[in-house]
């Protein structure tokens, strides 16, 4: 809070603080923020919100955010615990799953957690690396981790839950399209045979004449 001064109430628009004492905010880059408006597609209601950037971000930058599952994961996790803590859910009846991208993501959240009884990996990557030379799309794991793998590996690495598979004790059903050119096959085989070895209970489902989007069956 600053002070300012003034001879009438007519110079309110020209008053001139008479004290600093906010000046470490002045020598700082603040983020930037702006009023932000979508649409809620179930009820087609408008949402106001206040968009804030990083510091040293606009809206001419893209927000890199190159976390695409321990930040994410971290936050399912936490919802869950206030579900469990507000009594919405049973804590010892829980399962997750998901396909695509929330493959990706169920395969990352099991190797943190036992607190799921099962989970479903629907399509999931395994391994980053050698899934770039066989996916439709290499260039989205470069979106997504903020580089390719010589630019920033330590980020692959610190993501790379192929690393932490033993870490897993939930009983996994995964599936995927026989002809799935968005995250091929060998991916769910990579998953299912290591899941094995470690003795953890594992159904791998193939659907033949399916690719990524699996339109054909139930």
């Amino acid at each position: 809070m600053e002070v300012y001064f003034i001879n009438n109430i007519d110079q309110l628009k020209s008053a001139q603080a008479t004290t600093n004492e906010n000046d470490l905010f002045t020598r700082r880059n603040l983020p930037q923020t702006k009023l932000y408006n979508w649409i809620n597609e179930d009820d087609h209601r408008m949402i106001a919100g206040i968009l804030h950037y990083p510091a040293e971000m606009s809206e001419s930058k893209n927000l890199s955010l190159p976390r695409p599952l321990s930040r994410p994961g971290k936050d399912i996790l936490c919802g869950v615990d206030r579900l469990i803590k507000d009594s919405i859910v049973n804590p010892h009846r829980l399962a997750v799953g998901g396909y695509s991208c929330d493959g990706f993501l169920t395969n990352w959240l099991i190797t943190q957690t036992r607190r799921f009884n099962a989970a479903l990996s629907g399509a999931g990557v395994v391994d980053y690396a050698s899934v770039r030379g066989m996916m439709d799309m290499p260039v989205s794991l470069s979106y997504l981790f903020g580089g390719f793998l010589w630019e920033v590996s330590n980020i692959y690495q610190n993501e790379a839950f192929i690393y932490q598979l033993d870490r897993i004790h939930t009983p996994t059903h995964i599936i995927t399209g026989k002809y799935d050119n968005r995250v091929p096959t060998s991916q769910s085989y990579i998953l299912e045979r290591e899941l094995h070895y470690l003795g953890i209970s594992v159904k791998l489902i193939i659907f033949p004449k399916e690719g990524h989007s699996v339109t054909g069956n139930p």
